[in-house]
């Protein structure tokens, strides 16, 4: 495998950022069908990353050795909100299409709907510094090679 897993999970973190742009495009337009399938397939996409993370990549990491144990709370933690945020924005579609005003009840609802923007940009943040180049550096590279294709299995 030529990329790194840093730069693997970066990619797969683009994809999901622009699953997510094309939801709220979607979304914003107040088109019903089109925002359904692309949140369905934004909420496929983030949880298969991060089932993907939690049983394959975070096991790998030894707190206090590779990682502080603070910080490997703060992505497992990032993981839970992301799964919340989730709930949220299912719930806010609903709320919106349910609605007898949708594009009111969505302009009263924008900052909710950008919240998922703030927690990615974040999460990226702390894998890209915290995980990723300590997993980079281990020296099995048959393994590192299977997290690498487990990483590009949870974009598709």
């Amino acid at each position: 495998m030529s990329s790194s897993l840093t730069d693997l999970n970066l990619q797969a973190h683009q994809l999901l950022v622009e699953r997510y742009t094309v939801f709220l495009e979607q979304l914003t337009a107040l088109d019903e069908p089109a925002a359904r399938d692309a949140f369905a397939e934004l909420r496929g996409s983030l949880e298969r990353h991060r089932l993907f993370e939690d049983q394959r990549v975070l096991p790998c990491l030894q707190a206090g050795q590779d990682i502080t144990a603070e910080e490997l709370a703060r992505v497992t933690g990032d993981h839970q909100v992301i799964g919340d945020t989730l709930e949220l924005l299912e719930d806010l579609v609903e709320a919106i299409f349910c609605s007898a005003q949708p594009r009111r009840e969505l302009v009263a609802n924008l900052s909710r709907l950008g919240r998922l923007q703030g927690i990615l940009e974040h999460h990226t943040e702390r894998e890209t510094r915290f995980v990723y180049p300590v997993l980079d550096q281990m020296p099995d590279r048959e393994f590192i090679n299977l997290l690498a294709e487990g990483l590009l299995d949870t974009s598709h």
